[in-house]
């Protein structure tokens, strides 16, 4: 697996690519690096950091229909179908 930074840049390589064939607003940029530094920074269950989650399921190219935490991140790299319709929340894990 690689690490959190290697993962943080191909995902954002890969947005830019999917950005360059369908133009997105650039004022997205600091949100969705922003949530990439906040999957990064929090871990799951296991103790491992979310983004590793997330790049998993973006490696199986696996699409949810879900988008519970309103990232544009997920939706920008096709992980899910759902467009964030408000504010990104990605919850802390309680102890």
């Amino acid at each position: 697996m690689p690490t959190e930074v290697e993962i943080k840049t191909e995902m954002m390589d890969a947005i830019k690519q999917s950005i360059a064939e369908e133009p997105v607003d650039t004022a997205f940029w600091p949100r969705i690096e922003a949530e990439l530094d906040d999957f990064a920074s929090k871990e799951d269950l296991f103790g491992k950091p979310v983004i590793q989650k997330l790049y998993s399921q973006w490696k199986s190219k696996k699409k949810g229909h879900k988008n519970p935490f309103n990232s544009l991140a997920a939706w920008a790299l096709g992980i899910t179908t759902r467009s964030p319709k408000g504010d990104f929340d990605f919850p802390k894990r309680r102890a």
